[in-house]
């Protein structure tokens, strides 16, 4: 049953990985570009979002720095009126980890075994 689920899991994460495109995050963070692309002024977007315009601009650098909380980000999303997507996609198959895990403890035990 654990192995159905993780093949499971791994099949709907090779879609993902398939069909997501690498795209770098641009240099000013996604709010300021899809704002600006918006031609919204902070000072709009914080209305929307009940903030001022300097917590819009202090919102905006801490994406950029990496320090903004998700909640911060899927409240900006819908405020751009945007879908926000939070993921982690495997670089290989975690099915494949999981045997190798395995087989290397396994190796482990026997080799220790011979020392024995």
């Amino acid at each position: 049953m654990k192995n159905l689920r993780l093949r499971q899991l791994d099949r709907q994460l090779k879609k993902l990985r398939e069909s997501f495109i690498k795209i770098e995050m641009p240099s000013q963070g996604w709010i300021k570009k899809i704002r600006m692309a918006l031609k919204m002024t902070g000072k709009q977007l914080g209305k929307r979002i009940q903030k001022t315009q300097q917590n819009v601009s202090i919102l905006e650098k801490n994406e950029v720095e990496g320090t903004i909380t998700l909640q911060s980000l899927e409240e900006m999303a819908r405020a751009l009126n945007c879908k926000f997507y939070y993921a982690f996609i495997p670089e290989d198959r975690l099915e494949e980890r999981v045997k190798n895990k395995f087989l290397k403890k396994r190796k482990k035990k026997w080799l220790i075994s011979l020392i024995q």
